[in-house]
């Protein structure tokens, strides 16, 4: 517990010393024509989104079709789409704690019902380096990692025994073999591949949370924020407010954002 609080008041130290800067606006890359309610893309630039009409169409940046899904209507709204490894995608529906595993061509391939291990809160899920899932499950206050056949092989500590709060986190991604839960009115909190807890950040307030190489990305009053994970320095641009008030993805070293009726994408200024 030591330990944990002396990483915590460094990062506190590190937060309130770190150089904060202002990038030029963003620069436009492409604009995709598409009509979807949501979307993701994964790390090879595919686009992956889902048409008013319940599809999900997989689409490369040219907008040419790569592949479709007809999305199941019987675990009920699709809360989140995780594309961490393109070849195992995760369809997350929350209403009824059961992911949808789909290979690269959309192909259904398993059915995770996290019901069947009595975990009945769960927010969001991704996948992790070695092909199993993460989650956190808020009933019990733990990270936990499942595998293929819905077996849990890790999971973390009670959160409540190392932190003097509950999250509730709404993302959960995983980086360079860190594992990141983030809560918009507690900030970022960081495991290692083992389920350990690694540190605290608080960087709070933020939409659109995003993990990237070395850095944390998110929006917070009309700007996206930049937030360097080795030197604590930030960068920060202004938006325009028709992608302030937009879904926005970083990936493929580009940032994208979900319009009415387009994705743009624009360079990222690492």
């Amino acid at each position: 517990m030591k330990t944990i609080l002396s990483i915590f008041i460094l990062l506190l130290s590190q937060n309130s010393t770190a150089q904060t800067t202002t990038a030029t606006t963003l620069k436009l890359y492409k604009k995709v024509p598409i009509v979807a309610t949501d979307f993701n893309v994964d790390q090879v630039g595919n686009i992956y989104a889902v048409s008013p009409t319940k599809q999900l169409k997989k689409i490369n940046e040219k907008g040419d079709s790569l592949a479709v899904y007809n999305l199941n209507k019987r675990y009920g709204k699709l809360t989140y789409i995780d594309v961490t490894n393109p070849l195992k995608v995760i369809l997350y529906y929350k209403d009824y704690s059961t992911a949808v595993i789909v290979d690269r061509l959309l192909n259904i391939t398993n059915i995770i019902d996290l019901r069947k291990q009595n975990i009945y809160q769960v927010n969001a899920v991704t996948t992790s380096y070695d092909g199993q899932f993460w989650f956190y499950d808020e009933q019990e206050a733990k990270l936990k990692k499942i595998n293929d056949k819905g077996k849990i092989t890790q999971q973390s500590v009670d959160m409540r025994q190392v932190l003097n709060y509950m999250p509730s986190p709404l993302t959960i991604k995983e980086n360079n073999l860190t594992v990141y839960l983030y809560d918009t009115k507690k900030g970022v909190v960081a495991f290692d591949y083992y389920g350990a807890l690694k540190y605290q950040l608080l960087l709070v307030g933020w939409s659109n949370f995003y993990a990237f190489n070395n850095y944390l990305y998110g929006v917070s009053n009309g700007s996206i924020v930049q937030y360097n994970i080795l030197t604590a320095a930030t960068i920060t641009t202004t938006l325009p407010v028709e992608l302030a008030n937009s879904k926005m993805i970083v990936a493929a070293n580009k940032i994208y954002f979900l319009l009415a009726n387009e994705i743009q994408i624009y360079y990222n200024q690492e």
